[in-house]
């Protein structure tokens, strides 16, 4: 069942769909002919991560399943070790893989200009939001096993 860190990398999608958006609007601008190839390569950019993001998703929820499932049939401790190191890499991961994105939001700001810039700034908000959500979950695993239920 998806929790934090599947929801948040989802919702750092969308913050990448939004800036996609942006960007591609931006570049298609007559007062942004000498931008375009700046804006059209940070959205190329943006594709790229979001991809990651998605495989995030689905990572996390496979991994702490796999966790719990070792946990059950009372698995080695290298092979419970190899799990949790699972659940914190996919968080980890994750994190820096939206941040990135939100240093492209950052690079983006200068340029965009009318009522995109509203877009733009919700996808900023929804990339950050997802990061800290991703964050909390990262330090909840470190300090403690996942749940059993």
């Amino acid at each position: 069942m998806p929790a934090g860190v599947s929801i948040s990398a989802v919702t750092a999608a969308f913050g990448v769909s939004l800036l996609r958006k942006v960007l591609k609007i931006a570049a298609k601008r007559k007062a942004m002919v000498h931008h375009a190839r700046q804006l059209l390569s940070l959205e190329r950019a943006a594709a790229k991560e979001s991809t990651h993001l998605k495989k995030f998703a689905d990572a996390d929820i496979a991994s702490y399943t796999a966790f719990l499932d070792a946990r059950r049939r009372q698995a080695t401790n290298a092979e419970l070790e190899r799990r949790q190191r699972k659940l914190i890499s996919v968080p980890l991961n994750s994190a820096r893989c939206a941040l990135s994105v939100l240093r492209l939001c950052a690079k983006a700001a200068p340029l965009i200009r009318g009522s995109v810039f509203a877009d733009l700034a919700s996808a900023a908000i929804l990339l950050e939001a997802a990061t800290r959500a991703t964050l909390l979950c990262l330090e909840t695993n470190l300090r403690t096993n996942p749940d059993t239920a």
